[in-house]
C-alpha cells in the first residue's frame, strides 16, 4: 500500500538536525545577542530532534521547552537527550493551540516553522504566551517580489504549506497578533549555506528518500524566488 508521506515525515526519517537556512552555526549567531541567562525561559516552537534547544540549555544553563506535532521528531530529541543532563522539556503539541498560561516565556524561537502552520493564528498564540517584555525571534522563508504564482502554488504544494508570504505581508501579520517593534535581517545566500546534522533511522522507505531528492531541487530551482528573513519582534506592553 503506498503511503502519502509528507516533508515533516522525510525529516524525521533522516534526523535532520537543522533544516532551516544556515542550520545550527546560524542559530548560535542569533541567540548569542539575546540576553540569554539561567533565570530565562525559553520556547523553541517546532524544535525537531531538538538539536536548537539542547544548544541553547548546554550554552546558557537555561530552562528551554521544546514543543513539536511530530512524534518521530520527539522520539529523536529523546535520544539526544538521553545522555545529557539538560534543563529541557519535551512536549507534543501545535503552534496553532500552545498548552501553556499566559506570560510562560521570555524568548520564542521559531525556525522555519510558522510557514508550515496557520501563521496568523500562530503569531497570536506566541504573543500570548510570550511575558510582556518578551521577545519572538522568528526565520522565516519570504517571498522575493519577481516570485510567480507558479512557483508560489509549487512549493505550497509539495510543502503543504498555505502561506509563503513577502516581507511585509510578514509584518502586517505580526503587528496584528500584537508585536509593536519588529526588526528584521535578510539572510544572506552565504549564511543560508551550512553543514546539517543527521541521524538516518535504519530503514527508510524509497518513497522517503524521492521526496528529499524532490526537496533538493526544489531548493535550487526556486533560489531566487525565495529568501530568508529573520524577525526580532517585541511584545507590545498592554
Amino acid at each position: 500500500m503506498e503511503v502519502n508521506y509528507t516533508y515533516t515525515d522525510v525529516l524525521a526519517a533522516f534526523g535532520v538536525g537543522g533544516a532551516h537556512p544556515g542550520s545550527l552555526s546560524l542559530t548560535k549567531k542569533t541567540v548569542k545577542n539575546l540576553g540569554i541567562n539561567e533565570q530565562k525561559r525559553i520556547l523553541d516552537v517546532g524544535c525537531g530532534t531538538g538539536q536548537t534547544a539542547a544548544y541553547i540549555a548546554e550554552t546558557y544553563d537555561c530552562h528551554v521547552t521544546g514543543l513539536d506535532p511530530h512524534q518521530g521528531m520527539l522520539d529523536k530529541m529523546e535520544q539526544r537527550l538521553n545522555d545529557a543532563t539538560l534543563k529541557v522539556n519535551m512536549v507534543q503539541g501545535e503552534a496553532e493551540a500552545l498548552p501553556f498560561d499566559n506570560q510562560s516565556f521570555d524568548i520564542i524561537l521559531s525556525e522555519s516553522v510558522t510557514s508550515f502552520t496557520d501563521a496568523p493564528q500562530s503569531l497570536k498564540e506566541y504573543a500570548r504566551v510570550l511575558k510582556r517584555d518578551g521577545m519572538l525571534v522568528m526565520l522565516e522563508m519570504t517571498k522575493k517580489q519577481d516570485a510567480t504564482i507558479e512557483d508560489i502554488d509549487a512549493l505550497k504544494e509539495f510543502y503543504g504549506i498555505k502561506y509563503i508570504l513577502e516581507e511585509r505581508e510578514w509584518m502586517t501579520y505580526l503587528k496584528e497578533a500584537g508585536f509593536h517593534e519588529v526588526k528584521v535581517n535578510r539572510v544572506a545566500p552565504l549564511e543560508m549555506r551550512a553543514d546539517t546534522e543527521f541521524d538516518l533511522l535504519d530503514d527508510i522507505d524509497d518513497g522517503l528518500f524521492d521526496i528529499m531528492a524532490r526537496h533538493q531541487e526544489l531548493i535550487e530551482t526556486y533560489e531566487a524566488t525565495l529568501g530568508a528573513n529573520m524577525y526580532f519582534c517585541k511584545k507590545a506592553i498592554k
